[in-house]
């Protein structure tokens, strides 16, 4: 019945000093000895920061987990996917959920951040400051450090692929005199 849409939930009962020192106890920190980073927790970001989960069933999915291990009994729960689970106030605030998993993640992405710039706007009759990222400071930072999936969306049919590419491109009326036609590669 928890899991149904649009079924209101009643607020759970957080227990006293006792019981949430013994939860604090449960709870496993990365800096614990034998404790390590959630796998799950990992692959969880990983599927929303390639666009493959929405924020809130990232949010779902970790509390769903996190639950079944308290009641398997597990001794400590990762602390990384207690923090999904815990996303937009543990649920209860969704659209909260995509904010909280940004600040998780801004100091972990290794891509650029977005180039600010004041940008002529219609409606205002003015300018407004926008956010931007810089087409070609993404695709170096996807090469850099995220390669296989630069070869995969850049380079799909490999280095073949790319030859016939340039082989046809090279007389595009766009070619004509080029100075990259005059490089030798």
């Amino acid at each position: 019945m928890e899991d149904e849409p649009g079924v209101l939930l009643a607020r759970k009962r957080k227990g006293g000093l006792h019981q949430r020192k013994e939860a604090a106890k449960r709870q496993c920190e990365p800096s614990a000895a034998g404790c390590q980073p959630s796998s799950l927790a990992h692959w969880l970001k990983e599927q929303w920061s390639w666009g493959q989960l929405s924020p809130q069933t990232v949010q779902h999915v970790a509390a769903l987990a996190t639950r079944d291990m308290a009641s398997a009994g597990a001794t400590s729960i990762p602390a990384d996917l207690l923090k999904l689970a815990k996303l937009g106030s543990e649920g209860a605030h969704q659209n909260n959920c995509n904010r909280d998993l940004w600040a998780l993640v801004v100091d972990v992405s290794k891509l650029p951040k977005p180039f600010p710039i004041l940008m002529p706007m219609k409606v205002q009759g003015g300018t407004a400051l926008q956010s931007i990222f810089l087409p070609h400071v993404v695709f170096h930072h996807l090469w850099v450090h995220y390669k296989e999936h630069w070869i995969s969306s850049f380079l799909p049919t490999g280095k073949a692929g790319l030859v016939r590419f340039w082989t046809h491109f090279q007389h595009h009326p766009a070619m004509h005199q080029h100075p990259l036609k005059e490089q030798a590669w």
